[in-house]
């Protein structure tokens, strides 16, 4: 059924003879159904809260005996049950908001209560962030609570030892172990290269003399290799997330995979489209293929915690600061780059970044280096070429056609790419994504849409979720509502948190743009930020580039700034002048609007007035996008970040003798805006 059509639907009211059912359209329906579904739901959870506290008060007048007596023989309760009720207020009665508002399930209120504490409070802090978390997720924390208390390189090589045993064609487990013994060299061969071309220990000449007799090795470990194990059975090495194999199976795949291509020569994948290798931390050969070759033989001694630079953590417990080390990503429709400049800061480094407006590629290039710019359209674009490869795929997908300030034409609006988004994760088959959008997406006019979009992720073998977050709740001087529309393939998507809010960081304009607005001397700074600026503003905005607006206000908050001091009906050349009218509004500039998106001073956007304002007004501000990049990052790795110190990191700096930059940076600074042109 098309998610537009327009069907009718019935209620008692309209069946009466000679009154036509009025029609609704799928999203109105599909909206309407969530609003009900979510109110019973949390009926039925204030429902449970409420007997809860009732038998709190009746626990001070009647013995434990008799009460649980009583309660199952006088009102019907499952004695299975009756420990949740009465130890609901011990274990989560300082989360009671957090559950009803979360309209969390009996079920899943009965994991929690019998749940260690650790476990409790983690699935919690969830809860509050947006998830929504089944019994069986509670569980399945609780198994990882319990794993990570044992010895990983135990449980590790017992899975292992389990695959083979099931992937080996009915041979004696000795061979098996054979296989280890008999190619161990090779293995420690492939480790030696791979380390002495990352330190450079050894000429380029022996490099290449030694991988000659690699590719020999390699040859022999593979024939050996299909002679043992039943290649036929295993999965395509990339198409493995589509058929549910067990992870075990997966690395048998991967090395066969990589065993082959080592036999062949081809130690490193290149991209068709650049020429240039997937993998840059390596001359000669891709880390992931010697990883891949590495697991078939841990039992041996062997492991890829012996190859140099990304070195796993020894504990993934462990909590960090800084991402270890570096996973790989493709960004679409990026603009001037805040959800790039977010991710890279957050551990990502971007295998390609697209974009097709020329004045936004124009900001990517002569900014910080964040990865290849291609300027295109992205719907003529084969990106299977980079399957298998990538971590994340990301994006601003134009948000114009959902904004609550435009026409909300949604999927029938030109610019929408949410479904180019589709096919491009069914491309590249990345093991996550992680499309942005403006709040106006989880309005109920695209409800039907999003539900498409879920189908058809889930039809790709990811699981998903949509969650709202706000730049004022990481320390921006604006609301900037904004939702981020995630998505996981071989993770859980129960594993997924959205990052922790921070309101205590919550800045004012006046905070903001202090220093900004009193550039030019104007007497009047200080009582602005103080008594006229001294809240968070309304989200700035960029407009389509069919609006000729110049200005950072959506028509409906024009008032909103003007309380604040602002003049919103423009944007000036350069802050106000020393002798600008103590009382009087002015208008901001660019640097002011690009401060309260989060981008760093030093920024340049390129092109005129317009395509600047919609390039700083349409992004997603950088701490945003790093902040769910981090999550991201949390659930692909297992690793957990101090978010409060990491958010605040500065954000990578730029990099030295880029003259073209440092002289535009200074005409910025002269003339306290950004140059018309790059």
């Amino acid at each position: 059924m098309d998610f537009n059509e327009t069907q009718p639907y019935e209620n008692a009211a309209d069946r009466s003879e000679g009154t036509r059912a009025p029609t609704y359209t799928q999203s109105e329906r599909l909206h309407a159904i969530k609003e009900r579904v979510r109110a019973r739901q949390k009926a039925m959870t204030k429902a449970f809260i409420d007997i809860a506290s009732e038998l709190d008060a009746a626990r001070n007048e009647l013995p434990k005996s008799k009460l649980k007596a009583f309660l199952v023989s006088e009102c019907g309760l499952n004695r299975s049950d009756l420990r949740t009720y009465l130890k609901f207020t011990e274990a989560l009665g300082a989360h009671r908001e957090t559950i009803l508002k979360g309209a969390v399930s009996f079920a899943t209120i009965k994991a929690l209560v019998a749940a260690p504490t650790a476990v409790r409070d983690e699935v919690v802090e969830k809860i509050a962030l947006g998830s929504f978390v089944a019994s069986s997720d509670v569980a399945a924390v609780k198994r990882r609570h319990v794993n990570d208390a044992k010895d990983p390189g135990v449980e590790q090589e017992r899975r292992r030892r389990k695959a083979l045993r099931s992937a080996a064609e009915l041979k004696a487990q000795s061979k098996v172990e054979s296989f280890g013994e008999q190619f161990l060299p090779f293995a420690q061969s492939l480790i030696d290269f791979y380390n002495d071309g990352y330190d450079d220990t050894r000429s380029r000449d022996d490099l290449i003399d030694n991988r000659i007799s690699l590719m020999q090795e390699a040859g022999d470990c593979l024939a050996r290799f299909e002679e043992l194990f039943d290649t036929a059975a295993l999965p395509a090495a990339w198409e493995f997330h589509y058929q549910g194999n067990p992870d075990e199976t997966v690395w048998l795949a991967r090395a066969h995979d990589s065993l082959k291509s080592l036999a062949l020569g081809e130690f490193q994948s290149i991209d068709p489209d650049s020429g240039n290798p997937y993998d840059t931390s390596h001359d000669f050969l891709d880390r992931a293929a010697v990883e891949s070759v590495l697991w078939l033989f841990n039992d041996n001694g062997i492991s890829r915690e012996q190859l140099k630079h990304r070195k796993l953590p020894a504990s993934a417990s462990k909590t960090v600061i800084d991402p270890p080390y570096r996973l790989s990503s493709i960004e679409i429709c990026a603009g001037a780059g805040g959800q790039a400049l977010g991710l890279h800061a957050a551990g990502f480094d971007a295998v390609c970044i697209y974009e097709q407006n020329k004045n936004a590629v124009a900001t990517l290039k002569v900014n910080r280096a964040l990865g290849p710019v291609r300027q295109g359209d992205i719907a003529n674009v084969d990106f299977t070429s980079y399957r298998g490869k990538i971590d994340l795929v990301a994006g601003g997908v134009p948000c114009q056609p959902h904004s609550s300030m435009g026409l909300q034409k949604g999927r029938d609006d030109e610019r929408d790419l949410f479904m180019e988004a589709v096919r491009i994760v069914s491309e590249v088959a990345p093991k996550a994504f992680f499309f942005e959008n403006v709040e106006g997406f989880g309005f109920r006019a695209n409800s039907a849409y999003r539900a498409e979009l879920h189908r058809k992720f889930k039809e790709l073998g990811y699981d998903t979720q949509v969650f709202s977050f706000f730049g004022s709740d990481y320390g921006l001087a604006q609301n900037r509502p904004r939702v981020a529309f995630v998505g996981f393939r071989d993770v859980p998507i129960g594993r997924f948190r959205m990052p922790p809010r921070f309101p205590e960081w919550r800045t004012t304009v006046g905070e903001a743009l202090i220093d900004l607005v009193a550039a030019n001397g104007w007497e009047g700074a200080e009582d602005w930020a103080r008594n006229k600026a001294n809240k968070i503003g309304p989200t700035i905005v960029g407009g389509s580039e069919q609006s000729g607006r110049l200005a950072f206000s959506a028509n409906l908050r024009k008032q909103a700034w003007v309380d604040l001091g602002i003049d919103p009906l423009g944007i000036a050349k350069s802050a106000p002048s020393a002798d600008h009218p103590k009382n009087s509004p002015f208008q901001f500039t660019m640097k002011m609007g690009a401060r309260l998106q989060g981008f760093p001073d030093d920024w340049v956007f390129c092109g005129t007035q317009h395509p600047q304002k919609r390039q700083i007004g349409n992004a997603l501000p950088p701490v945003m996008a790093r902040a769910v990049g981090l999550a991201i990052y949390s659930a692909l790795t297992g690793l957990d970040f101090d978010y409060a110190q990491a958010l605040q990191s500065p954000l990578p700096a730029q990099h030295q003798g880029r003259l073209k930059l440092n002289m535009l940076a200074r005409v910025s600074d002269h003339l306290d805006t950004v140059p018309d042109h790059c």
